[in-house]
């Protein structure tokens, strides 16, 4: 091997290297955005019923139900961590699960205030 062809070997070994770098920037950047609509999807409000305006079926409480995912946040941390796949795969999962739990019981048989069912409890216990 002469030197001109290492020399080519080492710009193309170069030009790997900055596509890998620019490759590895793109996927933080998705990371960014997966979690910031992940804490986004969790706030209050969220969903399309106000946050104030839901009953509990198993404790009778009013109130507040905020968002509740399955899964663990370090699980997803690590699996993205691992790599591209693992991570996105463990998100995509985790924001399927997604469902609103009661505060006081962490029910998840919450339901709208206006719904007949809960005003007819309501009335019962007046």
């Amino acid at each position: 091997m002469n030197l001109w062809q290492l020399l080519a070997i080492t710009e193309t070994q170069k030009e790997l290297d900055a596509t890998a770098s620019h490759l590895m920037t793109w996927v933080y950047v998705i990371l960014a955005v997966v979690v910031i609509l992940g804490i986004a999807r969790m706030l209050p409000g969220r969903g399309g019923t106000p946050a104030g305006s839901l009953f509990c079926t198993t404790c009778n409480t009013v109130g507040p139900a905020p968002f509740s995912m399955r899964g663990s946040v370090i699980v997803e941390l690590v699996l993205w961590c691992c790599g591209l796949l693992p991570g996105l795969l463990y998100s995509w999962w985790r924001s399927t699960t997604s469902t609103r739990r009661c505060k006081v019981c962490g029910s998840t048989a919450v339901i709208p205030l206006s719904s007949p069912r809960a005003q007819a409890v309501m009335k019962q216990g007046q």
